[in-house]
Parts: C-alpha cells; structure tokens; sequence
C-alpha cells in the first residue's frame, strides 16, 4: 500500500473519530441539517467555480487576442462576486454544521507583487 493511501486512511479515521455528532443547530425550514441523531455523519460538498470558464484563454493565437482575452477572462471573475459567494457559502456551513465539508474546482488567484526597489 503506498504512503499516499495510508495517510489518507488516516486522514479519514481520524476525521471520522472526530466527528461526536453535536449537532445544536435550531430546527429551521430551508436547506441544511438539523437535528440529526449523534450517530450520523453529516457532509456538505458546494462546487466554488470561479465564474469562468477559461475557454477563450486557449484559443487565443496573438499576443493582443491573448492580452485581450485575460482581460475578459478576469473581469468575468471579478463579476461573478466571490467575496459575496464565499460569505454566503461561510453562513451556510455555519447553519448546517456538517462533519466534513467538500468544496470542488476552488481556485486560488494571485497577482505578483510589485519588485521593491
């Protein structure tokens, strides 16, 4: 068995073990778990996107066309709101109080800073 796979069995008894099902979250309509019995495990998966599809970025075959289509490309993200996004996504975690909490196609953007000097 390689090393990968022993640590994320681990990785999963020990998230497992940790899990006591204390679940005080108020009986609420709407979406999210509440009042489960102790002995359920609750998950939460969300999909992040970044509010782009990156597609335009490929086939971009000049530096303007490419230029122009990062330009694009970045202003689609910033619309799509992210902050806002992550602090609804934050409130709903905090609602639901799941045991583990899955996110796919989270992206981390950075922009290089300015040389010092």
């Amino acid at each position: 068995m390689s090393p990968t796979r022993i640590i994320s069995i681990i990785a999963l008894v020990l998230t497992l073990l940790g899990c006591n099902g204390d679940h005080t979250s108020p009986s609420t309509t709407g979406q999210g778990t509440t009042n489960v019995p102790a002995n359920i495990l609750t998950v939460m998966t969300q999909n992040v996107d970044d509010g782009t599809d990156f597609g335009p970025l490929f086939g971009a075959v000049t530096l303007d066309t490419l230029t122009t289509v990062v330009a694009d490309t970045y202003s689609e993200v910033q619309a799509s709101n992210i902050p806002e996004r992550a602090a609804t996504l934050a409130g709903e975690i905090a609602a639901t109080q799941p045991d583990v909490v899955g996110l796919q196609e989270v992206s981390l953007w950075r922009r290089p800073r300015a040389p010092s000097g």
